[in-house]
């Protein structure tokens, strides 16, 4: 079955993406139980615009094309200021409460993720382990992704979701992603529509696995309803589904960096 499958069993199959090459022949020798036969690097996709595998400090202080307004609580209430790069977002993350409007709360959310997926990637390292699809543009089953990556308007339906035996094609109704632009993936029901990039491929959390950190995006077909979020996933066997991982900490290491 596509996507239940997957991991290091899967090991020669997908296009190749920087890396791909060794990654490959490093799972096939140990296909089915995933330990890589040696350390797989990080891997930074090239909608990030790093220059390497991992972001620099100049790469977090790259401006936005338009300064993001937020909204932050500070002692006195609620001050609007501006983001103009990666790092003043993480600085200030936790403290805001949103944006001038709906719509540019929509924009901050959206212009936000590659900053969040580059914090998480600052402190990663190479995995010696993985059970993930090698090209996950090729892992469609819905079956394979947690259920929590459809969208929930509310916070009763989004622990509903959060369940761990609920998948994406329970929560979509949906069994198969359709190949978005630029190797994404797109799922398309009823009256929502979400996309899936991924970003980077490393071991995030230090416990010897491959990870993978995407950009997701949901949004009603009719109506205003639009997010952005990252989404971490990662799985330790190759015939389990992904699950999610929690990215607060990792955001927070590297939040209290940029306060320095």
């Amino acid at each position: 079955m596509q996507g239940l499958s997957g991991g290091a069993s899967r090991a020669a199959a997908g296009p190749c993406r920087p890396g791909s090459g060794l990654r490959a022949a490093a799972l096939a020798l140990v296909a089915g139980v995933g330990f890589a036969a040696a350390a797989m690097p990080p891997v930074a996709q090239p909608a990030l615009g790093l220059a390497g595998a991992l972001p620099e400090a100049a790469d977090f202080l790259r401006p936005f094309e338009t300064p993001l307004p937020l909204q932050v609580r500070a002692a006195d209430g609620l001050r609007r200021i501006e983001a103009r790069h990666c790092q003043d977002w993480l600085q200030h993350r936790l403290q805001t409460e949103g944006s001038d409007n709906d719509a540019a709360w929509r924009v901050v959310r959206y212009q936000t993720v590659p900053c969040e997926a580059m914090a998480v990637l600052a402190g990663a390292r190479p995995a010696l382990q993985s059970a993930l699809p090698l090209a996950f543009d090729k892992a469609l089953a819905t079956a394979l992704y947690p259920g929590a990556l459809w969208p929930a308007l509310s916070a009763q339906e989004q622990r509903r979701l959060a369940s761990p035996a609920l998948n994406l094609a329970r929560s979509s109704g949906a069994a198969r992603w359709a190949p978005g632009p630029d190797r994404s993936l797109v799922l398309t029901r009823a009256r929502w529509r979400v996309h899936l990039r991924l970003l980077a491929r490393a071991d995030f959390d230090g416990d010897g696995w491959e990870d993978a950190a995407f950009a997701w995006q949901g949004e009603a077909l009719a109506g205003s309803y639009a997010d952005s979020r990252l989404v971490l996933l990662t799985r330790k066997a190759g015939d389990k589904a992904l699950r999610l991982m929690d990215a607060g900490p990792l955001l927070a290491v590297q939040q209290a960096g940029a306060r320095k």
